[in-house]
């Protein structure tokens, strides 16, 4: 499956830095997947918008996935990590 992971910048007491977002990656990212893409996007969380990473990572390891947006969640205080999932990308 290929999951689309959304990660608010926005936390309760300020902003994930490009800093912080850097070391969630060499932590969390690196350490479970060989190969993700991220890019910048605009989201709204409770009607605060809010800049945003979207993550694509093509995997069936549910459990990694689960692991990272836990990570995300406990590093940043935030509320949730959004996630959806389309078939897997194919090479060509």
């Amino acid at each position: 499956m290929l999951y689309h992971l959304t990660y608010g910048r926005n936390t309760p007491t300020g902003y994930v830095e490009d800093i912080d977002w850097e070391m969630f990656c060499r932590e969390g990212l690196d350490v479970y997947f060989d190969g993700y893409t991220v890019y910048d996007a605009m989201g709204t969380w409770k009607s605060q918008p809010e800049d945003t990473k979207v993550v694509l990572i093509d995997t069936d390891n549910t459990k990694a996935i689960n692991d990272v947006a836990t990570l995300y969640k406990d590093m940043f205080n935030q509320d949730a990590v959004g996630h959806f999932t389309t078939p897997s990308m194919e090479f060509i």
